[in-house]
């Protein structure tokens, strides 16, 4: 769930998923949508992770630079404080290593 995060814009829609830890695995999936011009202000990246844009564009902001992506591209996060804003009307999903 992503409603603990700050957003400029319109988050159109989260769902997350989680493996069960009782299987050993802390892996988060989320599926994000925001409308053109929203944004996921800065926040903290897992130990690992990826993001795949399943339609829209987006953009991924951090202290190394930015990263645009569009439908079907596929991006590790930065391991560093970033945001996200949306070139476009978006759908992503978030892959995210919980614990290692």
């Amino acid at each position: 769930d992503v409603s603990g995060r700050s957003c400029r814009g319109s988050v159109r829609r989260a769902q997350a998923f989680g493996a069960p830890r009782a299987i050993g695995i802390a892996l988060r999936q989320s599926v994000l949508g925001l409308a053109e011009g929203a944004e996921l202000s800065e926040h903290e990246a897992p130990p690992a992770g990826s993001i795949l844009v399943l339609t829209g564009a987006i953009e991924v902001v951090g202290a190394s630079g930015t990263t645009a992506l569009e439908t079907g591209m596929l991006a590790q996060i930065p391991r560093e404080r970033h945001s996200v804003k949306a070139l476009a009307d978006s759908v992503f999903l978030l892959t995210a290593v919980t614990d290692i």
